[in-house]
């Protein structure tokens, strides 16, 4: 939704009157975000008109980006004198610092002034859209206009990740004094931990041992092992100080010193940053007895949008009663088959995905009450 604010006018609350801007009432050009490789807003706007006076700030993006995270982004204009009539502007997130640097993540938005576009040469561009800047009256005084998307993160990325922000306040024609072009630019943001694997075994004298290994690492403080008997509720058993800065694959070791003797122990990573912030392994799980009889697959995996979930079970005994539940990784239920009746063999269950957002979710297969089996799904856009 995009917004505007009026600064310092306590109680007034938002503004909602429209009128129209023939100077920027089309959808900019890609390629405009002052990126390396792109031009800027100059290629369609002339700069002008001193007393016109403003920034851009870009707002929502973590000093550390965690993988696969959905953050919610504003695009926030501030005029803060002259007599604009209001505001555009181009966003783009690359990996790398070059011309040839190509977009990483997914971005999506529900705010309508908003458009979402991909070029020849795979750089996604998030700008204003066709005829929103439909106001009746000028600015008076101090103003913000917002924008919102929201962008979802990689699994990894091989560089930093730099995000190039370009707006142009409009004067012309209805204001007086000229359009002012202003940019910001978040400059190389890491992903913390680039996870590569996260396993667990039932050692010879009864202690679950999880092994897990990072191929690179940036300002990461330490690993909190979080333990589960469901799956949903977590609490922490211990930690490892992690490496703080590598580039090399580094492997980690944590036995369970006083694991579950009965059911399924389920096992997450909490990864926190130097500066305290924090984000999730995905989910594994062991059974405190021999592996179950029952043998689960889920595919496609990853999911594309669009594509129907399958879990196949495979099962040498009648399932009184199987279901299964798609969960995120912060414990919310967002899918569930109904229980039903399975007889011995292979059976295949299907679950609309629905809105499933890009990221990575738990498939819990439960089987007579018992055997709780997790496997993880990545959804991508």
């Amino acid at each position: 939704m995009r917004t505007r604010i009026a600064h310092g006018l306590i109680g007034l609350g938002l503004i909602g009157i429209l009128f129209l801007l023939p100077g920027n009432s089309s959808e900019p050009l890609d390629g405009l975000s002052g990126a390396p490789g792109d031009f800027d807003c100059t290629f369609c706007h002339t700069p002008g008109g001193a007393s016109q006076q403003g920034n851009l700030e870009i707002v929502g993006f973590p000093s550390v980006i965690a993988p696969l995270a959905t953050y919610p982004i504003e695009i926030r204009i501030n005029k803060t004198s002259g007599s604009a009539r209001t505001a555009g502007f181009e966003l783009l997130l690359i990996e790398g610092n070059s011309s040839s640097s190509e977009s990483v993540g997914t971005w999506t938005t529900s705010d309508p002034f908003v458009t979402i576009s991909t070029n020849a040469n795979n750089r996604t561009y998030v700008k204003h859209g066709v005829g929103e800047y439909q106001y009746d009256e000028t600015f008076n005084g101090p103003e913000t206009i917002i924008y919102t998307a929201e962008w979802t993160a990689p699994a990894a990325v091989n560089d930093g990740i730099w995000i190039y922000g370009i707006a142009n306040i409009g004067g012309f024609p209805e204001g007086t004094d000229g359009d002012l072009i202003v940019t910001q630019v978040l400059s190389d943001i890491p992903l913390p931990v680039d996870l590569i694997s996260f396993e667990l075994t039932r050692q010879p004298n009864g202690l679950s041992l999880l092994r897990w290994s990072t191929a690179s690492e940036s300002n990461s403080a330490y690993y909190a092992v979080l333990r589960s008997t469901n799956g949903r509720s977590f609490e922490e058993i211990g930690r490892m100080d992690a490496a703080g800065f590598s580039s090399n694959i580094r492997h980690y070791e944590f036995a369970d010193p006083r694991p579950f003797t009965k059911g399924v122990s389920f096992y997450k990573l909490r990864m926190v940053d130097l500066d305290g912030r924090f984000h999730y392994s995905m989910i594994r799980s062991l059974n405190a007895r021999a592996d179950s009889d029952i043998k689960v697959t889920v595919f496609p995996n990853p999911l594309r949008h669009g594509e129907c979930i399958f879990i196949e079970v495979a099962t040498p005994r009648d399932l009184r009663e199987i279901k299964a539940t798609v969960w995120r990784q912060d414990g919310t239920r967002v899918l569930s088959t109904d229980p039903g009746f399975k007889p011995a063999g292979m059976h295949l269950l299907a679950m609309d995905p629905g809105h499933l957002t890009p990221g990575a979710y738990s498939v819990v297969v439960e089987a007579d009450g018992e055997h709780p089996t997790v496997r993880q799904l990545v959804v991508v856009e």
